[in-house]
């Protein structure tokens, strides 16, 4: 009610003086223009302002994933974020892209990469991890490798006898001894190291003796490796479905990388199964970065720097059954999915251990993916 009184007081105040310079002979346009923006700005001070609150589960599962607080009407980007001002994002816009994937699908490999190719250091708590990473996954090569020199003895040993006439009739009468022994064949401390190992991995207990058990057999895996019976056994590694595509490149620095000083190399970390034993959730911020023929261009189709890009690496199973959890990643503008092609032929184990082609798992993941309602309207690579 006031203000409507306000305003009819303010156009009679101003026909009055419209009246007046009129007859003075002043345009009337000099007059009326600032009486439009005057109500105008009046009104718009009772109108809240358009937006949409963030929603209390997205802040809170930033917080405990250590992500930035997407910017919103309750959180402008100039104002405090995650306890730090971030000015800069109201100059820089960050480009989100979303890596995910099936089960080594190589989401991990192409982080990696990114992060060396844009000069993204790995922090120490990182090398450390790839480190332990790397040496407990070398455990479990050994474990497959010391199962297949076991099959390999059997097998020579029955060979070995069928070659083997047995002479019942002989002028003793005796039976002809056997020897028990062939390539394979190893002795009783490699054999006690292979008991014990086999017995760790079958109990699924691997983590509970790591990192100790590297300290305390990192001397006898080099001696165990000069083994005749371990050599041949890794000749005939193509053999040993078990065994990884990436076991080769670690099994052949096996000395080196079981010692107690042993520090990963770039290609060490770029070649290791995943980044951490969890796989959670990591992401890393990069800019493209100027080269010097950008200055010999023209500056229309010279590439703009500024721009900053957070690529998220996300594993499936954090996405929770259904990808209830995606829309957590709403704001992303680019989804990068991975699925390889050597899957076709290839399976692994369920949550419920049910086992599954895991290219039809990465065909389902991606359904389930794009056809999610936050998703509807996003890119996919």
């Amino acid at each position: 009610m006031k203000d409507d009184k306000r305003r009819a007081y303010i156009r009679q105040q101003a026909a009055v003086q419209a009246k007046k310079k009129e007859e003075e002979g002043v345009p009337l346009t000099r007059v009326m223009g600032p009486i439009k923006p005057l109500i105008k700005r009046k009104t718009m001070d009772k109108v809240d302002r358009p937006g949409k609150k963030l929603k209390t589960r997205t802040k809170l599962v930033c917080a405990v994933l250590s992500l930035p607080v997407p910017p919103g009407p309750e959180n402008p980007s100039r104002k405090e974020v995650n306890g730090e001002i971030r000015d800069n994002l109201a100059q820089k816009s960050i480009h989100k892209f979303l890596l995910v994937g099936y089960d080594k699908s190589g989401r991990s490999t192409i982080y990696k990469q990114a992060k060396i190719l844009y000069g993204i250091p790995f922090s120490e708590d990182e090398r450390q991890n790839i480190k332990f990473l790397i040496q407990r996954n070398l455990f479990g090569y050994l474990g497959v490798l010391l199962e297949g020199r076991e099959r390999f003895e059997e097998e020579s040993l029955l060979e070995k006898r069928k070659r083997c006439v047995v002479d019942k009739s002989g002028p003793s009468g005796d039976t002809i001894q056997i020897d028990d022994t062939t390539i394979y064949s190893v002795g009783t401390r490699v054999r006690a190291f292979s008991d014990w190992l086999l017995q760790v991995l079958l109990s699924d207990n691997l983590e509970a003796v790591f990192p100790s058990a590297s300290c305390e057999y990192a001397s006898f895996i080099e001696e165990m490796w000069k083994d005749a019976a371990i050599q041949a056994t890794y000749n005939r590694r193509n053999e040993l479905q078990m065994l990884p595509r990436e076991a080769t490149y670690f099994l052949d620095q096996a000395v080196e990388i079981s010692r107690t000083d042993y520090e990963p190399s770039d290609m060490d970390i770029l070649s290791a199964d995943g980044i951490t034993s969890s796989n959670s959730l990591t992401c890393m911020e990069f800019s493209f970065p100027k080269s010097i023929q950008d200055d010999s261009l023209d500056p229309h189709y010279q590439r703009d720097s500024s721009p900053r890009y957070q690529l998220i690496r996300v594993h499936p199973r954090s996405l929770g059954e259904h990808c209830k959890w995606l829309d957590m990643f709403e704001d992303t503008d680019i989804v990068l999915f991975c699925a390889p092609m050597t899957d076709y032929d290839e399976y692994s184990a369920d949550c419920n251990g049910v086992l599954t082609n895991k290219m039809l798992a990465s065909k389902h993941l991606f359904e389930s993916m794009v056809t999610h309602p936050t998703f509807e309207n996003k890119n996919f690579c």
